[in-house]
């Protein structure tokens, strides 16, 4: 019997998650102030992962670019920041379930916007390129984060910012399939200038 209360519990937040975007519209589903706090708290462990994706394509990108850079102090220093302003916030989460979901869908559209801005600024910021995305678009993150857990601009405005992570992240299929283009392009592109030098 646990079990199978455990299993329907399981299904019926599964369907929350997947109506979550109309449960909104609705008045229904998590608390704006909740998503918004669980987003700051899962912001630490996006931007980690959102380097750690970069710096694998450095790796590839480095073959045409060698002069590509990776400022990891400057990033222990944005994840110790991140870490002290979700902290601040973290005492009011009431639902810590939303966790896993606000790093898919929060973490997960900082994610793509950050690979988006890293990729515009390569070809003329390649040294710092993988400094300011990420340093950028966390603090952009964080601050929509903010403003969502204290309803700063009012609910309008919390559910927009919602909505935007939502359909930026698509629950992370988005930003997993534009890491997955960049890193297979890249590779391509290594490749071919690789030929080319050889000619």
């Amino acid at each position: 019997m646990a079990y199978q209360r455990h299993a329907r519990s399981g299904r019926r937040r599964r369907l929350q998650l997947a109506l979550l975007p109309l449960l909104l519209c609705c008045g229904c589903g998590p608390k704006l102030t909740d998503i918004g706090i669980a987003v700051l708290i899962s912001l630490p462990i996006a931007h980690l992962l959102t380097v750690g994706v970069i710096a694998a394509l450095h790796e590839i990108w480095r073959r045409v670019y060698p002069e590509l850079r990776l400022e990891p102090y400057s990033h222990g220093l944005a994840v110790l920041g991140l870490s002290a302003l979700a902290w601040s916030q973290a005492g009011r989460l009431g639902d810590w379930d939303l966790v896993g979901l606000a790093l898919l869908v929060g973490g997960g559209a900082t994610m793509l916007w950050t690979l988006l801005l890293w990729r515009v600024l390569l070809p003329t910021m390649r040294e710092s390129a993988a400094t300011i995305a990420p340093l950028v678009m966390s603090g952009v993150g964080a601050m929509m984060a903010l403003s969502v857990a204290t309803l700063a601009f009012g609910k309008d405005s919390a559910s927009f910012v919602v909505a935007a992570w939502m359909y930026s992240s698509w629950f992370g299929w988005l930003p997993g399939v534009v890491a997955v283009v960049m890193l297979v392009s890249g590779y391509l592109r290594a490749k071919r200038h690789e030929r080319w030098d050889e000619v």
